[in-house]
């Protein structure tokens, strides 16, 4: 597995802790460190900031040679 997301506005952070975020926590973890690219890793998960202001992730569930899976959830 390898790749980036890749955000034009810098509206990504990782999000390390064991339990999924809230609306909230991911606005903060994009407020404190906006990235513009975040690498794909096997049950990584993103949050962002979309073009209006909400909040949501992308959890990258499995791969394999020819595509990479994810879960997405628009957070409120």
């Amino acid at each position: 597995m390898g790749g980036y997301l890749v955000a034009t506005n810098g509206k990504l952070a990782q999000w390390t802790d064991q339990q999924l975020p809230t609306a909230s926590k991911c606005r903060d973890a994009v407020a404190r460190h906006p990235l513009r690219q975040a690498v794909i890793t096997s049950q990584g998960l993103t949050c962002y900031v979309d073009r209006k202001g909400n909040p949501g992730y992308i959890l990258v569930t499995g791969s394999d040679s020819e595509s990479t899976i994810i879960d997405t959830a628009h957070l409120r």
